[in-house]
C-alpha cells in the first residue's frame, strides 16, 4: 500500500492517478524515481468536480484525498493513450503488432501498446512512425483527443487543427477559449475537458438505449 499521507508516489504499476518513468525530465519536472510533496497543491472547484465525475465513472481511481487525484502533474502520451482508451470504451488489443517505432510489448512499459494500437485501429490516433509515449500532451493535443476518444466529429483544417478543435470545444461549451495552444497539459485540465464532454453525452446515451428497448421489447 502506498503511503500518500503527505507525498505523491509517482507509480507505473498502478499509473492512475500516479505515473513514473526512470530517469527522465517531463517539462520543468524531474520524476527520476522521486517523490514529490503534494502539501501545498492547490485545485479548484472545477478540477475536482471533474475528477470525482471521472472517477465514478470509473476512468480514474476513486481517492479520498482530493489532492491525491494529481492535478498539477503534467499528463505524458502514455497515461493519455490509457485513459482515453477507456473513455472510448476500447479494450486493449491482446498483442502488440509494433505499429509505433517506440511502443512495444516492453517499451516504454508492459501496458502501453495495446491502448496505444487500439486507439490506432480505430482511427482515434495517427499512424505515425513514433507515437512519443514520454512527451507531455500539449492543451490543444488534449482538446484534439478527447474529442476524438468521445466520437466528437469536428470539422478542421490540417494546418489549423489546433485552432479548430478549440474553436469546436468552445463552441460546444465544453470549455473556455484559449490560444496558447503548445502549453503542456496537466491532469487537471485533462479532466475538465473529459468530463465536460462525456457530461454532454449522457442523454445521447439514454435516446441510444430507448431506441434499443424500442427495437427489441417493442416499447416504442
Amino acid at each position: 500500500m502506498l503511503d500518500l499521507s503527505n507525498t505523491l508516489i509517482l507509480d507505473d504499476q498502478n499509473l492512475l492517478p500516479y505515473c513514473k518513468y526512470e530517469g527522465y525530465i517531463l517539462g520543468d519536472k524531474n520524476y527520476n524515481s522521486r517523490k514529490i510533496n503534494i502539501d501545498t497543491w492547490s485545485f479548484t472547484a472545477e478540477e475536482l468536480n471533474a475528477a470525482q465525475s471521472l472517477a465514478a465513472k470509473g476512468i480514474i481511481n476513486t481517492v479520498s484525498d482530493p489532492k491525491d487525484y494529481g492535478f498539477n502533474l503534467h499528463m505524458d502520451r502514455a497515461v493519455l493513450a490509457k485513459l482515453n482508451s477507456w473513455v472510448a470504451g476500447l479494450n486493449p488489443n491482446a498483442t502488440c503488432q509494433n505499429k509505433f517505432s517506440d511502443v512495444s510489448a516492453t517499451s516504454p512499459n508492459t501496458w502501453l501498446c495495446g491502448y496505444v494500437e487500439a486507439l490506432l485501429d480505430n482511427g482515434l490516433i495517427e499512424a505515425n512512425g513514433n507515437y512519443n509515449p514520454l512527451m507531455i500532451a500539449t492543451k490543444a493535443e488534449i482538446v484534439k483527443t478527447v474529442l476524438k476518444a468521445t466520437w466528437e466529429e469536428v470539422t478542421y483544417n490540417a494546418e489549423t487543427w489546433e485552432s479548430d478543435y478549440v474553436a469546436h470545444a468552445v463552441e460546444q461549451g465544453f470549455i473556455n477559449n484559449f490560444t496558447d495552444f503548445d502549453s503542456l497539459a496537466d491532469r487537471g485540465f485533462y479532466y475538465i475537458v473529459t468530463a465536460a464532454v462525456l457530461a454532454s453525452k449522457e442523454g445521447e446515451w439514454d435516446d441510444i438505449l430507448w431506441e434499443l428497448d424500442c427495437l427489441l421489447w417493442g416499447t416504442c
